[in-house]
């Protein structure tokens, strides 16, 4: 099986991007889109860990991003628009903290770290 019958979401990758400079010579940046539409799966995970600050356990949300190959997805790319595959939008944005290549012979798919912004 491929791993693109896997990937039954799609989204939207934004990327931050240098404009210019502002008037105390630091990077001006904007955000624009580097893909639309790209077949996606978010994974979303719970897990309990224990604070020991609180002396309570609590309930930890972990997002994992799965793209094909062929997606030019960077750190700190913001992932937005993630349409599930019931057709309902999900709501936020997800920064992506770290990327992992998953490697067989060949390159299968990119897997993302997640961290909600918004």
């Amino acid at each position: 099986m491929s791993i693109y019958a896997h990937l039954i979401h799609s989204c939207t990758i934004l990327r931050e991007t240098i404009t210019g400079e502002d008037k105390l010579g630091n990077a001006d940046t904007s955000e624009s889109t580097a893909a639309t539409g790209v077949a996606c799966r978010l994974v979303e995970k719970s897990k309990r860990i224990w604070s020991d600050e609180k002396q309570e356990s609590m309930v930890l949300t972990v997002y994992k991003l799965l793209v094909g190959p062929g997606t030019n997805l960077q750190a700190r790319d913001v992932i937005s628009n993630v349409v599930l595959e019931d057709g309902t939008t999900v709501s936020g944005r997800f920064e992506v903290v770290s990327l992992l290549a998953r490697r067989g012979r060949s390159l299968k798919h990119n897997s993302a770290d997640l961290e909600r912004v918004s």
